[in-house]
């Protein structure tokens, strides 16, 4: 019993200590985390997927600790060009209908802003991203699954084919009916347009790494996907999401001044790194979260 109490008392003490590490160095900071599917009972060989109560003390974490601002709020105060600190942004790629349902819709209730980057090739579509299918279709339910490397192997070949290619690797590879998990449809997109709480971007048509496609196709990807959106929820969208999101990989010149062209007024990547007065609005860095306990999240903020 002793032992017993001794173990909780250390360990409030090391979760107070976490927390007065947050307070007293990161309040000087401002980041933006990247959140991809929020669900429960799922082995992600990508590792982007986090449980929903994991999710909702992290974020409980973030607002005791930090001020939770929009992705437009964020661009207007980098346009200042005047520090600023103590500032994050939480957001979401793909368009997960689990992810809507679990994560984007609780934000909104407890008033705390959130953007979503929306593909639009999925949405009421009875597809499913190929990752997923890939997943299904080997089998992969654990870190020890056998074809966990063969995996590997063709997530790697199909996220920088060109459209014929990848199509190629589809039908041989990829069994679309065996996926688990959806993307919202329009009813959904429209249930969270005029909520102030939530910001809806773009992260282009089919999920093509752009740089690795003809600007013809980047051009497509980039203004069809604005133009779906838009034609759902009425407003402009300015924001958008580099699918994959790695710098001098997925992205080029030729998008970002295509982005320009398209009226966007920022995008998110992959890459870690801190926003400041200084960032290049469209190359704001993102700092991707993983499934953790609220211990190793407070280290992981700590080490932004």
């Amino acid at each position: 019993m002793k032992y017993s109490n001794l173990s909780r008392t250390q360990n409030r003490i090391t979760l107070e200590y976490r927390r007065f590490l947050s307070k007293s160095v990161l309040r000087q900071k401002n980041f933006i985390l990247n959140y991809h599917r929020v669900a429960n009972n799922f082995w992600d060989p990508n590792y982007t997927t986090v449980s929903v109560d994991n999710f909702k003390r992290q974020i409980d974490y973030l607002d005791q600790n930090f001020e939770i601002v929009s992705i437009g709020h964020m661009c207007n105060l980098i346009k200042n060009k005047s520090p600023f600190h103590n500032k994050v942004c939480i957001t979401f790629d793909d368009g997960y209908r689990s992810t809507q349902e679990n994560a984007i819709n609780w934000l909104a209730s407890q008033k705390i802003p959130s953007t979503t980057y929306l593909t639009t090739a999925l949405i009421d579509s009875s597809q499913y991203y190929w990752w997923d299918c890939l997943t299904e279709k080997l089998n992969i339910n654990g870190p020890k699954s056998e074809n966990l490397q063969q995996y590997r192997e063709l997530a790697k070949e199909i996220r920088t084919a060109t459209p014929d290619h990848r199509t190629a690797l589809y039908s041989k590879n990829v069994k679309q009916e065996d996926s688990r998990f959806t993307a919202v449809s329009v009813d959904e997109i429209k249930d969270i347009a005029t909520n102030p709480y939530i910001t809806i971007g773009a992260h282009s048509v089919n999920h093509y790494s752009l740089a690795h496609q003809t600007i013809g196709i980047q051009q497509t990807e980039i203004a069809v996907s604005k133009r779906a959106l838009e034609d759902i929820i009425n407003k402009a969208v300015t924001h958008f999401a580099y699918p994959y999101g790695s710098r001098n990989f997925d992205y080029n010149k030729d998008t970002i001044e295509l982005l320009k062209l398209n009226n966007f007024e920022s995008s998110v990547i992959t890459n870690h790194g801190r926003i400041s007065s200084k960032s290049n609005l469209f190359e704001l860095f993102r700092f991707g979260v993983r499934e953790q306990e609220l211990n190793s999240f407070i280290d992981f903020i700590n080490e932004i």
